[in-house]
């Protein structure tokens, strides 16, 4: 795969075998998602790196971009995110070295890493898009529509989300654009998405590539797609809460 593409897939996790494809190391990358993708993920900024910190654990959407850092696709990552995502929301997230010993996290098992050993270079900016600047030209973008509509979320509010990221990267254009749809996590709003991959696609002059049907399977957009989607949505809202609370007790107080 070479030359611009724009890839429109179903999940993130299409996003490492493109990078894989591509075979370009040491990328920058714009990542407009709700959630990091890095769980699992020690990132030390003092240092520009990050390593795994209970095992990498096979390629999936909540860790597909810890994959890319430690396989050396990506060293440089602007992660932005709406107000109401970011890692305060997001169950499975990267850590700091001062979180580490904090509950819940503490409970996945225990920090077997050396420092002076298994780091990757990674240089990570992050912010909610309200605080975002625009960024440096980056050689990917990694676009996560459950950005631009986070379920529940209305079409206004989506297409506002769109024409914000379009004023937000002006003229700029990376030769690899990823967008994927993300079932189960996001509202459909299948014409604003189209409309949004049509505009990526003028911008950008590369070709298109479709990978799948984004929005087949059970987590789709029909109405068991949506009802699935509201399931988890509920499900998960106790436990970011639960997660949220632990986090603001300190080690001591945790029983360390």
């Amino acid at each position: 795969m070479i030359g611009p593409v724009t890839v429109l897939a179903r999940d993130h996790i299409t996003l490492l075998e493109v990078l894989r494809e591509r075979g370009q190391k040491q990328q920058s990358m714009l990542h407009m998602d709700q959630h990091c993708d890095m769980r699992g993920l020690l990132v030390d900024p003092g240092r520009s790196g990050a390593r795994w910190l209970y095992g990498a654990g096979h390629p999936d959407s909540g860790n597909i971009l810890g994959h890319s850092v430690t396989e050396g696709w990506v060293d440089r990552v602007y992660w932005i995110h709406g107000a109401d995502g970011g890692r305060e929301e997001d169950l499975g997230t990267f850590l700091l070295p001062d979180e580490k010993d904090r509950a819940p996290f503490r409970w996945f098992g225990k920090d077997e890493g050396k420092d002076d050993e298994g780091w990757s270079n990674l240089n990570l900016d992050v912010a909610p898009f309200e605080d975002a600047r625009p960024p440096e030209r980056t050689d990917v973008w990694s676009l996560d529509w459950d950005y631009f509509a986070p379920f529940p979320s209305s079409e206004p509010r989506a297409r506002r989300r769109v024409a914000g990221f379009l004023r937000l990267v002006g003229d700029s254009c990376p030769d690899l654009i990823f967008l994927c749809s993300s079932p189960g996590y996001a509202s459909a709003h299948r014409q604003v998405l189209q409309e949004f991959l049509d505009e990526l696609v003028r911008r950008q002059g590369g070709t298109l590539e479709r990978r799948v049907e984004p929005w087949g399977g059970p987590e789709g957009a029909g109405l068991l797609g949506r009802t699935l989607t509201l399931a988890r949505y509920l499900s998960q809202r106790p436990l970011v809460a639960a997660k949220k609370l632990l986090a603001r007790i300190g080690p001591e107080e945790q029983g360390q």
